[in-house]
């Protein structure tokens, strides 16, 4: 898979992560997108995981954008876990 545009968003928290997954430059732009929630952080959840990214992939073969982001201390994402406070 290529590699995933990332951009990082300012919040209350600091920085996020995300990664945009692009669609095909030869195919119709797509009309719908997939936002891609990866596994619970204190477990090692990241966007980087191989069910996210498979899902990424999948979605940009068929037509669909996808994004993902890495919740508030997962991955380059600042801050800190806080329980969902």
């Amino acid at each position: 898979m290529e590699v995933p545009l990332i951009r990082f968003i300012e919040g209350p928290a600091g920085l996020t992560e995300t990664a945009g997954f692009l669609c095909d430059i030869n195919k119709p732009m797509p009309t719908q997108a997939l936002l891609l929630l990866h596994p619970h952080p204190l477990y090692g959840g990241t966007m980087e995981n191989k069910v996210i990214a498979t899902i990424a992939r999948v979605a940009r073969d068929s037509g669909l954008a996808a994004v993902a982001f890495n919740f508030r201390g997962a991955g380059r994402s600042q801050g800190e876990w806080d329980r969902g406070d």
